[in-house]
């Protein structure tokens, strides 16, 4: 796994986790713009969490609905899912 930390959780814990980055102020991004997080993580297991919301980031992709650091940095989140 190397630079990861690996973790896992219920539907509630994911929850909670996901409740605790909105309270810092990140928003929970999905990895198309035109789709959002699913509240199912074994539907979607990874969105990115972010400084600014979806609005705000640069597409791309053709079509260009893949989310993009370009403008603001993003990190990769994997959804802990059992």
């Amino acid at each position: 796994m190397g630079s990861s930390v690996a973790f896992f959780c219920g539907p509630l814990d994911n929850k909670k986790l996901q409740n605790y980055a909105t309270s810092l102020g990140l928003y929970l991004v999905s990895s198309r713009i035109n789709k959002e997080v699913n509240s199912d993580p074994s539907l979607g297991p990874y969105c990115y969490l972010s400084l600014v919301p979806k609005s705000m980031l640069h597409p791309f992709g053709n079509p260009p609905t893949k989310a993009n650091c370009a403008l603001y940095f993003i990190v990769f989140f994997m959804i802990a899912y059992l």
